[in-house]
């Protein structure tokens, strides 16, 4: 379990990859009237495939953005026919029910920096939308909606976009056309825009208005760099109702010249199918993406263990406390002599029935004559035969470690090993009466540092049980 929020991670990251191949191949699967609002593959009143189909037989290249970024090879006019964005949508109408902003150009943008860069190489940007574009806000342009006798903001049917989008009946469509002319030299073009935005007359450096109705303006040309940006208040001259209205099939002419011509797609949210990482790339998740995968890789390879040995060979069977407990007395047995083992064997157990009771080893007498029951009893009688056998000095075998006091002979009486003559000569000096109890009752041969051992392990587990209960 504790690697399970590894792979909920992992799932997570992979279905989110999952959903945004879908959400782009959804978006690059429309047709018809479910197409985005203003797209070349839209046939109805409110597409511009009209427009794309004319421009493919007049010029010799034409083609469409579907991608988030333009070709060092796609030069000349940049088409952008755009809807408005959802900011200003909600702020046009109180009817969110009506309105269906769910606009893919607010996502889908073409960066502005990219766009201004590419003009600057003599390139031509024609935008039309009722929106104010954040390319207007780079340049300095301002503009508003009018709202003489055109939209109100609380009617919520003059919403002419939502009309659109739901690909309604021409006849019934709300709003009001404005009839303007559009004037740049000895060019004049007639032309009709339905409810269109309105630009302030004064703009930065290099703003001309060219499409005025008297005093008003609502699209004009502005020089960048080598290249010029043309801006239109309403994408009304570019839809396939109203592309053969008053002029604009000749100002359509006019603006494209002899091309090559570039249709944007990308800010409807049509790509092709190479536009999942690019979107990606757009967003700037790629480099999170890539630490992540690369994080969860080097989580993985240190947690692996020995990659190149069998784990169904190498498994070993798991240690009993038995086992520890001999291994534990033998290492004792080889390692010092039979007074410093009887001394750590008594601070073995004093610190396991410490451990198992909370407290301080100085402690644990009191802590256990403080409990009642059996176990608290056999641990206390436990801890005395321990101390007892640390504190004495009595003679033993150096082989099974059997008390010799009181023996005669020059053998052990319990395994027959020839005792040393310095153990002979303890076994004649030391006495048998006044002894405490306690240590009169602890037989010392081999298996007594063991057994103490293995009761003070029992006796910790059954305290902790205990304790728990």
């Amino acid at each position: 379990m504790k690697r399970g929020w590894v792979w909920l991670l992992t799932g997570a990251v992979g279905f989110a990859s999952v959903a945004a191949l879908l959400h782009l191949a959804i978006q690059a699967g429309r047709g018809g009237e479910t197409t985005p609002l203003y797209s070349v593959r839209r046939f109805d009143p409110y597409g511009t495939a009209a427009l794309y189909r004319l421009a493919e037989r007049r010029l010799t290249d034409v083609t469409t953005l579907e991608r988030p970024s333009l070709d060092p090879d796609q030069t000349g006019v940049l088409v952008q026919v755009l809807p408005t964005n959802s900011g200003d949508a909600h702020a046009l109408t109180e009817a969110d029910a009506l309105a269906e902003w769910d606009v893919p150009g607010d996502v889908y943008a073409l960066p502005t920096s990219a766009l201004l860069e590419w003009v600057a190489a003599g390139n031509t940007l024609i935008q039309l939308t009722r929106g104010q574009t954040p390319l207007m806000d780079a340049l300095g342009i301002g503009s508003t909606i009018d709202h003489e006798g055109s939209l109100v903001v609380t009617n919520p049917r003059l919403d002419v976009e939502s009309h659109q989008r739901r690909g309604a009946t021409p006849d019934t469509r709300p709003g009001m056309d404005v009839e303007v002319a559009w004037l740049e030299g000895e060019d004049a073009f007639a032309m009709s825009l339905r409810e269109p935005r309105r630009f302030e007359i004064k703009g930065p450096e290099g703003w001309r208005p060219t499409l005025r109705m008297g005093g008003l303006v609502y699209g004009g040309v502005i020089e960048h760099g080598e290249g010029s940006i043309v801006l239109v208040g309403a994408p009304t001259p570019a839809l396939n109702q109203h592309l053969r209205d008053g002029d604009h099939l000749a100002w359509w002419l006019t603006q494209l010249d002899d091309g090559p011509a570039v249709f944007d797609e990308w800010a409807h949210g049509i790509g092709h199918a190479g536009s999942v990482i690019e979107t990606l790339a757009y967003f700037g998740l790629v480099p999170l993406l890539f630490q992540t995968g690369l994080w969860l890789a080097a989580y993985r390879w240190s947690t692996a263990g020995r990659t190149f040995i069998d784990p169904d060979q190498d498994r070993r069977p798991p240690r009993n406390s038995a086992e520890e407990i001999d291994t534990l007395a033998r290492l004792y047995d080889q390692a010092w002599d039979d007074t410093e083992r009887r001394r750590r064997t008594h601070d073995e157990v004093v610190t396991r029935l410490a451990e198992a009771c909370r407290c301080r080893p100085d402690e644990l007498p009191a802590r256990l004559k403080a409990r009642s029951g059996p176990t608290a009893e056999a641990a206390a009688l436990l801890l005395k035969e321990s101390g007892a056998l640390a504190a004495s000095d009595r003679p033993s075998c150096p082989k099974c470690h059997y008390e010799l006091r009181g023996s005669v002979g020059d053998h052990c009486p319990e395994c027959g090993e020839l005792i040393p003559r310095r153990v002979r000569q303890a076994v004649s000096q030391s006495s048998l009466p006044d002894v405490d109890p306690a240590a009169a009752s602890v037989n010392t041969n081999r298996h007594t540092l063991p057994d103490l051992l293995k009761r003070s392990a029992q006796l910790a587990e059954e305290l902790r049980r205990a304790r728990r209960s």
